[in-house]
């Protein structure tokens, strides 16, 4: 107790009578007193360790608490659709770095629903996608309206010329899920014309999707960016959809915050370049929505 005394630079009787109390509202005794001085008892030993783990803890509280301080560096989360990073390419991340050095770019490739899903729940700051939300805290923006083509391998259909939707959907068709926009989207025009798409296959994979284009085996309806560089080597044709044509759009979707991102005027330059890049690419394949 007196070495103990002089470390914690206090009375000895002080620090007993604090060891006294804590013994009192643990309702334990924490030493066992004798002439040679104290040993801690199993509940004081149990206390020891479990206080110094506590302690480090803290500690290790604090320094993570301080990085905040010195790397004042924010996050800043956006979603796109597989079809658009295909236009766009993964060097987008070193754009937006270049673009934003103060902030943490984190890019997040999701079909439109799972975008939608993860920006209701807080998860993404914005997003390119081919879906909208009722969410009253999202804000929504329409880009440009994308041609959705049906597409085949040359060796079962040589042809690029235009092609009318009710023989279209008559084709052995690979679509993906209920929920893919794409999907929805041929479903509800053959339903108000009272006809059927005939689905063989279903894939929500974009490689899987390819794989059985090119081998002849399925045709599909797909926008341009899922296949663009199978249409410009010849690897695969696109026939335009016509009376009527499939058409999907493209919105920017961000939250509605209360504090606003620091580096809003980045992110909104770096937004806009990818726009355009994607409408260079898609050339006239769409028609931008003036705001």
């Amino acid at each position: 107790m007196t070495a103990a005394a002089e470390v914690l630079n206090v009375a000895q009787p002080a620090l007993g009578l604090q060891i006294r109390n804590l013994e009192e509202e643990l309702e334990v005794p924490l030493l066992i007193r004798h002439s040679r001085g104290v040993q801690p008892t199993p509940a004081g030993e149990f206390l020891a360790k479990r206080a110094a783990t506590i302690l480090r803890s803290f500690d290790d509280l604090q320094k993570d608490l301080q990085s905040f301080v010195e790397v004042s560096r924010e996050t800043i989360r956006f979603g796109i659709t597989p079809s658009a990073m295909l236009l766009l390419g993964s060097n987008m991340i070193l754009q937006a770095q270049d673009l934003m050095p103060k902030a943490f770019f984190s890019l997040v490739e999701e079909l439109s629903f799972l975008l939608i899903n993860a920006l209701e729940a807080g998860e993404l700051d914005a997003a390119f996608t081919y879906q909208r939300s009722n969410a009253p805290n999202l804000l929504h923006r329409a880009i440009m309206q994308e041609d959705v083509l049906l597409v085949t391998s040359p060796d079962i259909d040589p042809s690029c010329e235009p092609i009318r939707f009710e023989e279209a959907i008559r084709r052995d068709l690979v679509l993906a899920g209920q929920r893919d926009i794409i999907r929805q989207l041929v479903e509800e025009m053959a339903a108000r014309k009272s006809k059927d798409v005939n689905v063989v296959y279903e894939a929500q994979s974009v490689a899987a999707t390819r794989n059985l284009l090119t081998g002849g085996i399925a045709s599909g309806i797909m926008p341009y960016g899922s296949i663009a560089a199978e249409l410009e080597s010849g690897l695969l044709r696109g026939r335009r959809i016509v009376d009527p044509p499939v058409t999907r759009t493209l919105y920017l979707v961000t939250q509605q915050r209360s504090v606003p991102i620091q580096s809003e005027a980045e992110l909104t330059q770096f937004l806009e370049s990818a726009i355009v890049l994607m409408t260079e690419r898609l050339g006239d394949y769409c028609r931008p929505i003036d705001q």
